[in-house]
């Protein structure tokens, strides 16, 4: 008995998902000095705002709390 396999469908949302451009290098060794569990967080933060990523080199320890939302929220 022959056994038929079926090719697996390509899913639209994953075809259509979009490449993020690397951060400047500046802001990847920001980044890096963190521990690798808040790191995508915190790419994902600095994209997000230009005023954010400033955040980054005034007050680095800040951005890390708001990544790993510690500290209250006040």
């Amino acid at each position: 008995m022959v056994q038929e396999f079926k090719v697996p469908e390509v899913r639209a949302d994953v075809a259509r998902r979009k490449t993020v451009s690397p951060l400047p290098e500046n802001l990847e060794r920001s980044v890096i000095r963190f521990a690798p569990h808040a790191r995508r967080e915190l790419r994902r933060l600095i994209r997000s705002s230009r005023r954010v990523s400033e955040l980054a080199s005034i007050f680095p320890g800040a951005l890390f709390a708001l990544a790993t939302r510690r500290g209250p929220a006040a």
